[in-house]
Parts: structure tokens; C-alpha cells; sequence
């Protein structure tokens, strides 16, 4: 007997409806995802067959995307599935990446990445270059929540990458990346203001992988660009009260205030609650000393996954942070918001 078709709502749909092709490529991931990924969605919102989809990148297993699909229904759903894989196949005959990974060293890596997020297991299996593998889509509840919690963390993280496929369809630079991703930073402490007021007080980077000594070429880069760097904060504080217009700094403080907002109240209510103090994220901030812990943590974590949609690397990431810490340390009377 046929299943009868049912109808998925983003905000109570579980793992198991989410369509998700993991796609291994050594090299080459801004061209899949501006060559297959945005026209692909697309494609399937134009046919009412996607409700919600993002994408991140990841290293387990080799370094490959993960894109992550809503669709509308359980038949969308196999039709979804089926152009997934047509589009992916597709793509990874035409523009094959090159063999670059260092086979005999992925498990050293591996392990040293996996004890990085502390991961208490993590997939040993390296994947051959140029292919694709639908694999099930685990949610961190530990981290996100559930139910409400999760499902809006979910519809920022659509708009997160939807925001980085922009930006590295309109052909962005690794520098000019940099320079968004510290607005984007700037942009969580613009909306944390105990969070900020923490960070002014101990001088240390309170965002995740940002750690170790800071670098001599920060203080360096800081003192050289000072009076830059100052008025970009700046016009971060201006925005964030009323994040109009069409910026990239505009749409994250959209995404993320909306966010806030809903997991805060929440918070509040005690109908969400994660694990925030077991996170491995939870090192360099006092978050028990904060109002909303749950809530701050899940703000941060989002501004190193924006990062990560972007293509910057941990030391990339780890430089921008201490440099964030310097700019908020020398304008600790930027307005609360």
C-alpha cells in the first residue's frame, strides 16, 4: 500500500525528513556550492518542493560540504532527494577537484580535530575525493534545544547561507571575507552586551577557538588600522537597534536579533534549556554569570559557523577574535543595545 503523502512543517519536522548529501571534494568547495548548491535551491524552492535548507563545512570523513534540505512533504521528499543527487553527480564529473588531501595523515587529523570540538567519537572512514553520500542529519539538542529552539536556530542558519552564498557569488576576496567576518563577531557583542562587558574586563577572546597567546601581527594589524577598525564597530552598534537595508551586516544583525529575541524569551519561560554548561564551547566566557547562557552560547556558536560558510580557517578565525577583543576593549562605552 502506498504512504500517504504528508506535509512537513519547519517547525516541528524531525532529523529524519531533512535530506542531507554529504559532498567530499579535496579542493573547490566556493565552486560547488556557487556552481551546484545556489542554483539547485533555486530550483527546487521555484518547484515547492523545499521548505528550509544550509549548508556548513566539515572535515570528518575528508573535507566536503554538507547540505541540508527541508523539503515540503514526504513525496517532495523523494524528488528532492533524486535532483540532490542528479545536481551533485553532475557537477562532480564536470568539475572533478584535484587529489590534494594527504591520505596517510587523515587519521592523525582527524584526531586532533575531533579533540579540538571534543568529540567523544567521530567517523574514521575517509571518503574518496569527488563524491557524494546522503547520510542522516544529527542535530546537537545539547546544544540548540528542541522543538521551537531548534527550529529557529535552523531558519537563521538558512539565512546565514544564504548570506555567505552572496557573498562568495559576488566573488569576495579572502580579505574582504575577513573584513565581514569581524563585523559579524562585532555584531554578536553589539547584542551581548554582559557578554561584551565580560570580554572588556578580562581582555581575553570570549568566542570559540580563539585561544593561546595573541599573536604579535594583532596588536600590529590593531594599532595600525585603529581609527578603521574603530568606526566599522561602530557603525555595528548604529545598526544593530534598527538593522535595515541590504548589507551583509544588516541581514546577519536581522537574523541574529530575531534569534535572540525568540531564544531569550524562551530561556526566560524555561521552556528552552541545552547543555551549555557541559559545551566544550563554554571555556573562555562566565556564561552561569550571564541572564540567558543557553541563549548567548547558541550566538556565538553561530558567529564561528558563519565563519566556517565563509571559508575561513580556525587561525583565520582565531586572529579575527583576538582583534575583536581589541576593539570592544577600547570603546567599552559603546551604547547597550
Amino acid at each position: 500500500m502506498a504512504t500517504a503523502d504528508r506535509t512537513l512543517d519547519p517547525g516541528t519536522a524531525g532529523a529524519s525528513d531533512w535530506v542531507c548529501a554529504h559532498v567530499f571534494q579535496d579542493t573547490g568547495h566556493d565552486a560547488l556550492l556557487t556552481g551546484c548548491l545556489r542554483p539547485l535551491v533555486k530550483a527546487l524552492s521555484a518547484d515547492g518542493l523545499l521548505h528550509r535548507y544550509f549548508f556548513l563545512r566539515y572535515w570528518e570523513g575528508g573535507p566536503h560540504v554538507r547540505m541540508r534540505f527541508l523539503p515540503t512533504g514526504t513525496a517532495a521528499s523523494r524528488e528532492l532527494r533524486q535532483r540532490v543527487a542528479t545536481a551533485v553527480g553532475a557537477f562532480l564529473r564536470d568539475h572533478p577537484a584535484p587529489d590534494t588531501v594527504d591520505r596517510t595523515r587523515y587519521a592523525g587529523l582527524a584526531g586532533e580535530l575531533a579533540a579540538l570540538e571534543d568529540l567523544s567519537d567521530h567517523d574514521r572512514e575517509l571518503r574518496p575525493n569527488n563524491t557524494v553520500e546522503f547520510l542522516p542529519y544529527l542535530r546537537e539538542h545539547a546544544v540548540y534545544g528542541h522543538g521551537p529552539a531548534m527550529a529557529a536556530t535552523e531558519q537563521h542558519f538558512q539565512e546565514s547561507s544564504e548570506l555567505a552564498l552572496a557573498l562568495i557569488a559576488a566573488g569576495t576576496t579572502g580579505q574582504q571575507r575577513a573584513a565581514i567576518a569581524l563585523d559579524l563577531m562585532l555584531a554578536v557583542l553589539a547584542l551581548c552586551d554582559e557578554l561584551r562587558a565580560q570580554w572588556v574586563d578580562s581582555g581575553q577572546p570570549l568566542i570559540p577557538f580563539a585561544e593561546g597567546a595573541e599573536p604579535a601581527a594583532t596588536e600590529e594589524h590593531y594599532l595600525a588600522r585603529r581609527d578603521h577598525l574603530r568606526e566599522r564597530a561602530l557603525r555595528v552598534w548604529q545598526l544593530a537597534p534598527d538593522p535595515t537595508g541590504a548589507t551583509p551586516q544588516a541581514h546577519w544583525l536581522r537574523s541574529l536579533r530575531t534569534l535572540r529575541d525568540r531564544l531569550s524569551g524562551w530561556e526566560d519561560a524555561g521552556t528552552f534549556t541545552s547543555e551549555w554548561a557541559r559545551s566544550p564551547l563554554n571555556q573562555g566566557p562566565d556564561l552561569a554569570a550571564l541572564p540567558h547562557p543557553a541563549t548567548t552560547l547558541i550566538l556565538l556558536r553561530c558567529a564561528h559557523l558563519a565563519n566556517n560558510r565563509l571559508g575561513l580557517t580556525l587561525s583565520e578565525e582565531n586572529h579575527l577574535r583576538f582583534l575583536a577583543g581589541r576593539i570592544v576593549s577600547d570603546l567599552p562605552s559603546l551604547p547597550v543595545r
